[in-house]
Parts: structure tokens; sequence; C-alpha cells
């Protein structure tokens, strides 16, 4: 986990560097002034959760099946889905913020002896602090980094609330459009997902 964090840092300083030295050619045209506001809707897939509970799903069905009743059928879900707010800082290289996020896991156990599927669902709720460098940014085509750190909450019918960490890297993303609107597409690892894409407003 250190590792992940300290890589996230240095792209981020790297991507700060870059930009300081072309300081002179950028210009946020998303905005009509350097500091604005940006509103996003995202939906990410292969998620962190949903790799972690597929990995420990055929771990344990590989390790505790032969001593269980059940052993591990699949896990579905239904992909990350996210509200972000970010403010943008010194002439739009920098934007910080956070988001709020969904995401609903389904693990199936299928018994042995029955055949009976056994499903045991949970919902996450996520808030993360974020932060984004860009690259550059043109007219209608910009390039940027992004990463956040926060916690997840997992809720589980009958069951108290279980709290993680949420994490998300994005060494890569991609925004295009207009200077209002704009999509976007990011990769990365993380609570988000490997691959994650949305629309944003500017204003």
């Amino acid at each position: 986990m250190k590792k992940i964090l300290l890589l996230a840092a240095s792209i981020m300083l790297a991507c700060s560097s870059l930009s300081a030295q072309q300081s002179s050619e950028f210009n946020y045209s998303g905005a009509a002034r350097p500091d604005f506001n940006e509103i996003s809707l995202s939906y990410g897939y292969f998620t962190l959760n949903h790799l972690a509970n597929s990995f420990g799903g055929i771990l344990g069905a590989v390790i505790v099946a032969p001593l269980s009743d059940e052993t591990f059928s699949n896990c579905n879900s239904t992909g990350f889905i996210g509200l972000e707010y970010m403010r943008y800082l010194n002439s739009g290289r920098f934007a910080f913020g956070g988001l709020v996020g969904y995401e609903g896991i389904e693990s199936s156990f299928k018994n042995k002896k029955t055949e009976d599927i056994r499903k045991v669902g949970e919902t996450l709720i996520t808030v993360m602090p974020t932060a984004k460098v860009m690259w550059f940014n043109r007219a209608h085509v910009g390039m940027y980094s992004r990463a956040g750190v926060g916690v997840s909450v997992a809720l589980v019918p009958d069951k108290a609330a279980n709290c993680s960490l949420a994490l998300q890297v994005s060494p890569v993303g991609v925004d295009f459009g207009g200077k209002a609107v704009r999509g976007f597409v990011e990769a990365g690892f993380g609570t988000q997902g490997v691959i994650s894409a949305g629309i944003k407003t500017c204003f």
C-alpha cells in the first residue's frame, strides 16, 4: 500500500514539474477564469473491492471448500458510481476536491449437497478526497493524472457496518469536449475501478 501511495505521489510531483515548466503556455479553456469549479458523474468497473471479493472467494474455494459444505460460485458488482466536486487553482493546473460513491457487490455460494445457491450482498458507500494535476489542456482535449484516499463503509444486512481504506490511483486521464461540458476516460487502479468514464461540467 505504501508503495502505491509513493508511486502516486511521484507521478503527481513529476506532472507538477512538467506543468510548471510549461506555465507560459498553459491555459485551461474550460472556463472564463483561472479558478473555477467542476462537477462530474462517473462509472467505473473492475474495482478494488470487486477484485478482492472475487479473489478471496476463489482462494477460499481452494483452501476452505474441501472442509465446508459450500463452495464459492461467483461475484458480481454494479460497478462504481461516483459524484465528484473539484476546485481548480493556479490557472487550472491543479484541482482539489472529493467524491461520494456507491457500489453493490453480491457473492454467490453453492451448497455441495443440495446445490442451493446462497447469496451474500453488501453495499459500499465511499467518501474520498481527491487531487488532480493537468498535463496539458487545449480547447477540446486535456490530459491529467488523478489520485484519492478516503474510506469505504460496507453495509451488510443484519451485520454491523465495516470501514475500509478507499484508494484510487489513475496515472492517465483524458477529457474531451467543449468549454462547459466534457466527457472523460481514466485508466488506473483502486476503489473506482481499472477503467472509468463519465461526464463533467465546469462553472
